[in-house]
């Protein structure tokens, strides 16, 4: 830099200052490099249970979002509004999926490497702490003070 002022020529631009700046020919570029530096950090926190979910979460929310509606607000099968969630809630299950499918995942991964659950009660059942079920949260029992 000391070499480029005593010749007179300008120094080259530091690439850090470029994207900084408000610079319309770099502005194209900026946003797909924020999204790929989060998506390069988000694929860190992945193990086999995130992905899984995260992939299979838009087919299975299309079941799993209904069901955990009908079971948390304790709707008979058979009733016509279980059929009205189900129109509505499916879509959403679909749309939504990915999103909770990651959550899902990363938390079942941590319980994995926690030695709370095995891969097989993971990936190998139904079970509210499956993979295959991105809107169930609740698979932990809490322990109470005679358990412990």
């Amino acid at each position: 830099m000391l070499a480029a002022r005593a010749n007179g020529t300008s120094p080259a631009p530091d690439p850090l200052d470029m994207l900084m700046s408000d610079s319309p020919t770099l502005r194209p570029l900026v946003r797909p490099a924020r999204l790929a530096c989060l998506s390069l950090s988000l694929l860190a926190l992945a193990g086999c249970s995130t992905i899984t979910c995260t992939l299979t979460s838009p087919i299975t929310g299309f079941v799993d979002l209904p069901k955990e509606v009908v079971r948390t607000q304790k709707m008979r099968p058979d009733a016509a509004s279980t059929w009205v969630v189900a129109i509505f809630a499916a879509p959403l299950g679909v749309a939504c999926g990915p999103l909770f499918g990651f959550v899902k995942g990363v938390a079942l991964d941590i319980s994995a490497i926690s030695g709370a659950l095995t891969v097989g009660e993971e990936f190998g059942t139904m079970s509210r702490a499956s993979v295959w079920r991105p809107y169930t949260f609740d698979w932990h029992q809490p322990q109470t003070a005679a358990g412990m």
